[in-house]
């Protein structure tokens, strides 16, 4: 005989004019129980109470917190260090949006590079201060904070790509790996290859080939592991060399270890691209068509389906999400002969886009 427990936890929906709660952020000696051994630290005299705590982290050697603390409007995000000990707060960088309509975009690509306690702290920080994400390192002097964080090299850029997720550093050898678009290739994203000690030097993409790419990289063994699809291909992995880039192991191929992808057929969709209406931003589209053989050359019924975020594109090169879109597929071509042509564009808030044109959602 089974038993069933079912919890119900009945939380208050947000009412007008209720006021928001209020975080707090401390640090409690574990070795202790006493109500006065919580260190509680001063996040309210940055943006006032009313905030957002987005990301805190401790340092390697144990003796300060980090934490990214975000204003209620998304329009300022402090970086800012804690000393374990007394609670001291001192403000390593502070971004802002690039104007009024637009926001500060949270990330994850902040990483410590050298800490000196009480002379420096020198790390990676992602930025959209020219439209589009870019890497850059930064370094604050920690024995006159007050002057903030200066630019030390800008890593990308600038250019109409973006970096969407750092997935490896070599502090001895001064590289960031990272996945990104480049250039004129907003359908694709790929594991690309940086020094964090020369600006604007050249890119170097480890994974060539068209697709998705999502990488994990082991900067100490020397590799990665790639996982990609392309519209006209479902999943491979395989083992790679940072050193080279090439596959020295095959782990998966989805389309040939499931036979329901050769049984089901899947038809691509094409890729298309518009300008829009100012004729400033090139907008991307995705086009299924039903089979012509089996239902005429058209026209036909048509489909429109937009997104404008936040933040994930979905018209991308991608299995997944666009070719083993089942419920695309269906209304191009289901069993009642009630066929469709189905188009999806992307619009403002994608990151493929330039973040002045973002802002207009």
């Amino acid at each position: 005989m089974s038993l069933i427990y079912i919890l119900s936890l009945s939380l208050p929906r947000p009412q007008y004019k209720i006021v928001n709660p209020k975080v707090k952020l401390g640090i409690k000696k574990t070795t202790s129980d006493a109500a006065d051994d919580m260190l509680w630290l001063d996040m309210d005299s940055i943006f006032g109470p009313d905030c957002y705590l987005a990301k805190v982290e401790w340092t390697k050697e144990g003796d300060a917190l980090i934490a990214q603390i975000l204003d209620r409007r998304q329009k300022k995000l402090a970086l800012v260090m804690f000393d374990a000990v007394s609670g001291a707060r001192t403000t390593l960088h502070m971004e802002e949006a690039i104007d009024d309509k637009s926001w500060v975009n949270l990330n994850d690509a902040f990483r410590v590079l050298n800490y000196i306690p009480r002379d420096k702290l020198r790390f990676l920080w992602a930025s959209e201060a020219d439209g589009f994400r870019h890497l850059y390192v930064r370094e604050t002097n920690l024995s006159d904070p007050s002057s903030g964080s200066q630019e030390v090299v800008r890593v990308t850029g600038p250019g109409e790509f973006i970096v969407d997720d750092v997935v490896g550093i070599d502090i001895e050898k001064k590289l960031v790996y990272y996945l990104g678009t480049s250039p004129g290739k907003w359908l694709n994203k790929q594991l690309f290859r940086a020094s964090l000690e020369s600006s604007g030097g050249d890119l170097e993409c480890l994974t060539p080939d068209d697709g998705i790419h999502a990488c994990k990289v082991d900067v100490k063994a020397g590799i990665f592991v790639d996982s990609v699809s392309t519209i006209n291909k479902p999943t491979t992995v395989t083992l790679n060399s940072l050193d080279s880039g090439k596959a020295s192991l095959d782990i998966h191929d989805a389309g040939a270890e499931d036979d329901r992808v050769a049984k089901m057929n899947l038809q691509p969709p094409t890729f298309h691209t518009f300008p829009s209406t100012d004729k400033k931003v090139t907008l991307q589209s995705a086009i299924y068509l039903p089979d012509e053989s089996t239902y005429g050359p058209g026209p036909y019924p048509c489909i429109v389906a937009t997104y404008g975020g936040p933040h994930v594109q979905y018209v991308c090169n991608t299995w997944g999400m666009m070719t083993a879109d089942l419920r695309t597929q269906y209304l191009c071509e289901n069993v009642s002969q009630v066929y469709f042509c189905i188009a999806f564009y992307c619009f403002n808030d994608s990151f493929p886009y330039h973040l002045t044109f973002r802002a207009l959602l």
